[in-house]
């Protein structure tokens, strides 16, 4: 039997994951990312959830949370 995980943001529009992972590294996100391509799985990126247009609130799939990630470099393109 498979777990759905009830998510909502500050808004209260919720929706279900089928998994949620909290990686640590970037490695294990590259991972997670990879087995969900094979799986053809959508993901859906979770911050704090404080946000009120439920573009966090995943419709099914996997969720991904950055709670354990303290640094986040982003450049364009990436």
């Amino acid at each position: 039997m498979e777990t759905v995980v009830r998510i909502a943001d500050a808004s209260g529009f919720e929706g279900q994951a089928d998994r949620i992972v909290i990686p640590e590294t970037e490695e294990q996100v590259v991972e997670i990312l990879a087995e969900a391509v094979r799986t053809e799985t959508p993901i859906t990126v979770l911050g704090s959830r404080t946000g009120l247009t439920g573009s966090c609130v995943p419709q099914g799939g996997w969720a991904i949370s950055t709670e354990r990630f303290r640094k986040i470099e982003i450049d364009n393109g990436f």
